[in-house]
């Protein structure tokens, strides 16, 4: 048996790191055995038919429009997938697209894809630094440079609450929806916090009626290393570009 991860628009975004995401979770799979096939689409190759996990990340708003104009005719498809309950995995920019509707401080609102059931409310002010958050599937950790507010429908539930930056600004974050989670925290996310890794894993061999052990990897005591790194430098000051 293979599993399939589709990473959409690994170029374009990619700013938290997301490619991580992808490798994380194919590292964690194919260390318990199992065969991985990752695909990639950014608007000229065909979508596979069925994958099993679905990544989208974090980029600048320019790319994300651009990368939403070329989704758009696949929006229904993706719709499908999450009813079927294959697995998303999406991150800042990428998780706005496909939320159910974009909110700009100037012009109209823009549809999202409808995958996740969230309306972001983008704004001029933004908030960087390195970010905690406890979760219902235990405490993430990693970067999050975030200029919008998500507000959740009835079908979402929170993600978990946490604080950025050297002032502690206290935040919710993200979306939890069966298999799939979006969330505003990078790092990578998944290397960073292989738990959250194992979870959509979890879902995974639930789908395909895999019977996968939990394991510990080599890797994990450097996640580990690596969040506490952040958590001593939570007072760390960033300077940020225009995007």
């Amino acid at each position: 048996m293979t599993i399939t991860l589709l990473h959409l628009f690994p170029r374009d975004l990619g700013a938290s790191g997301d490619s991580g995401n992808v490798q994380t979770v194919a590292y964690r799979l194919r260390e318990r055995g199992i065969d991985v096939s990752i695909k990639t689409f950014s608007g000229t190759e065909d979508l596979p038919e069925s994958p099993d996990v679905v990544f989208m990340g974090n980029g600048p708003w320019a790319a994300a429009v651009r990368s939403l104009d070329v989704l758009r005719p696949h929006g229904k498809k993706l719709q499908e997938w999450a009813r079927q309950g294959i697995s998303f995995c999406a991150v800042g920019t990428g998780a706005e697209i496909l939320s159910e509707k974009i909110v700009s401080p100037h012009g109209s609102p823009t549809l999202g894809l409808g995958v996740f059931p969230f309306t972001a409310h983008r704004d001029e002010a933004r908030l960087v630094g390195y970010n905690t958050c406890e979760s219902a599937l235990g405490q993430i950790v990693g970067f999050s440079d975030v200029s919008s507010v998500w507000v959740r429908n009835e079908k979402a539930s929170l993600l978990g609450h946490g604080t950025i930056g050297p002032k502690r600004m206290s935040r919710d974050d993200g979306v939890l929806m069966g298999p799939s989670i979006a969330t505003q925290i990078g790092g990578p996310l998944l290397a960073l916090n292989p738990h959250i890794a194992d979870w959509i894993i979890g879902k995974v061999a639930a789908r395909r009626k895999l019977s996968l052990a939990a394991t510990e990897l080599p890797t994990d005591s450097l996640a580990t290393k690596a969040r506490q790194v952040i958590l001593d430098n939570m007072d760390q000051v960033f300077t940020t570009i225009a995007l």
